[in-house]
């Protein structure tokens, strides 16, 4: 695995003003990783604050942060991962690519490849890893179809990892 120091606050700042649904307002992007909130393990985060006449809103504005502070547009897909890997890295990509057994159809619902791949930090996840619809009906079948998936996603953690340190120094902060 790879190692980080546990840090309790590191964060840097990045301001702009610029214009947000037609009106001018300071957009303030804080990029951190750190310990604070004391659960054992860094986490990284990348969020934002706009203000300005009538507008007084913070969040994960991830397009509008690639927008206009393009420099940041890269560390995104690093969002709430920790040093120990995405955050429910397994579970969640499992979930995204149908193995819960849940699914509604709906547009935003489990199966959906693209947030397989974006939970997984993985954009050539091959296809083949949706859950088959057939499968999806007895949790014992998804389970045992689930099981090579979940292997390659532990063998590839570490290499996230290190990508993701890489990451971390590249914007100055200590992993």
């Amino acid at each position: 695995m790879v190692e980080s120091i546990l840090v309790k606050d590191q964060k840097k700042v990045f301001k702009k003003q610029v214009v947000f649904e037609g009106i001018p307002v300071s957009f303030k992007v804080t990029v951190k990783y750190d310990d604070q909130c004391g659960n054992g393990h860094n986490t990284f985060s990348i969020t934002g604050d706009i203000r300005g006449r009538n507008i007084d809103m913070g969040g994960c504005f991830h397009e509008e942060i690639a927008e206009h502070f393009p420099e940041l547009a890269k560390y995104i897909k690093w969002h709430l991962c920790s040093s120990d890997g995405p955050m429910h890295y397994v579970a969640n990509t499992l979930y995204w690519l149908g193995y819960s057994g849940w699914c509604d159809g709906k547009k935003d619902s489990p199966p959906n490849f693209d947030y397989a791949k974006k939970t997984a930090i993985w954009p050539d996840m091959p296809e083949s890893f949706i859950c088959d619809k057939d499968v999806r009906v007895l949790k014992v079948t998804r389970d045992a179809a689930a099981l090579p998936v979940k292997r390659v996603l532990e063998d590839r953690l570490e290499g996230v990892l290190v990508d993701f340190k890489k990451a971390v120094e590249e914007l100055g902060f200590v992993f």
